[in-house]
């Protein structure tokens, strides 16, 4: 009996909540190009645009004497994370204020002073 009664508020509630679905929006016509220029209407031509490319990450080589502090932020009075060696090829990620941030062939990342590297050839 518990059960007749909780299928019949069951289905007197979901007739309650029953709404019919909404009319279908009205899309706006298009005209078409012959009819645009006899009207004397004006058309519009998109410009094409350009792709942006991404240019890669410069390489970069460490041209230190001895080597180079790798440090966590961008000051000398920041911790020393790594040395790096003359000839040792790093990727530049960003450039500013005279030091570069890299990221080293095996995955150290940190800041260099921008005087004690060179650009690949």
């Amino acid at each position: 009996m518990k059960s007749k009664i909780l299928l019949l508020v069951l289905v007197l509630a979901g007739i309650a909540c029953y709404q019919s679905s909404p009319p279908p929006l009205a899309l706006p016509t298009v005209m078409p190009t012959e009819e645009i220029q006899s009207r004397g209407l004006p058309t519009v031509t998109p410009a094409a645009t350009p792709h942006p490319t991404r240019t890669p990450p410069p390489c970069l080589i460490v041209t230190a004497e001895k080597a180079l502090n790798l440090r966590y932020e961008p000051s000398p009075d920041t911790a020393i994370l790594a040395w790096l060696y003359n000839g040792e090829q790093i990727t530049g990620l960003a450039y500013g204020g005279g030091w570069w941030e890299i990221i080293t062939q095996d995955g150290r990342h940190g800041f260099v002073k921008a005087d004690y590297v060179t650009r690949c050839p």
